[in-house]
């Protein structure tokens, strides 16, 4: 299963996109299913609504698919404080944000299961 916010216009020419990069995995895509997540299906037609929403799609009605940006509302609060720093400094700041966000996930699963 296959997840991206424009999956119905994306895989349109996913066959020939492949047979120019990946010609020896072309055979892959007539196993490959794709579906919008859940967020950015509401931005779509009803057409692709039906055909390409999770909660549709057989054995996929669990999956969400947009599990990345759920960082970037942490990210975006730091950007004002490393807009001005150099690469190196940048990195390392936006490294530590990132890791102190996965720590009070972690920490949070551990209350959450443990209650």
């Amino acid at each position: 299963m296959l997840s991206y916010d424009v999956w119905c216009q994306y895989s349109i020419k996913l066959r020939k996109r492949f047979a120019t990069w990946f010609p020896r995995l072309v055979h892959l895509i007539d196993r490959m299913r794709g579906a919008i997540p859940k967020m950015h299906i509401r931005n779509h037609i009803s057409t692709c609504q039906f055909l390409y929403a999770f909660g549709l799609i057989p054995y996929s009605a669990e999956g969400w698919g947009e599990l990345i940006e759920s960082a970037w509302g942490e990210q975006n609060q730091n950007a004002g404080s490393t807009k001005e720093q150099n690469e190196g400094h940048r990195h390392d700041s936006l490294d530590d944000a990132c890791g102190f966000h996965n720590w009070e996930k972690l920490y949070k699963l551990g209350v959450f299961h443990f209650r």
